[in-house]
């Protein structure tokens, strides 16, 4: 990280490479609650799936 930003600012100025890393800081952020978001999305999904085969079991089981 810290050769990251020295690199940088070589690079642009001091400014312009302070904007970069907060943007790099950003962008990391907001993919990790993209990737939190779609890990609920496909659990609720499973948790769904699961709970319909439980009740088709549970059907069958009263009709029979």
């Amino acid at each position: 990280m810290y050769k990251h930003t020295n690199s940088l600012k070589r690079r642009f100025t001091v400014n312009t490479s302070r904007y970069q890393t907060n943007k790099a800081k950003l962008n990391r952020r907001h993919k990790l609650c993209m990737y939190k978001h779609s890990y609920l999305i496909i659990i609720s999904k499973y948790i769904f799936i699961i709970l319909l085969l439980i009740y088709k079991q549970t059907g069958r089981e009263k009709q029979t």
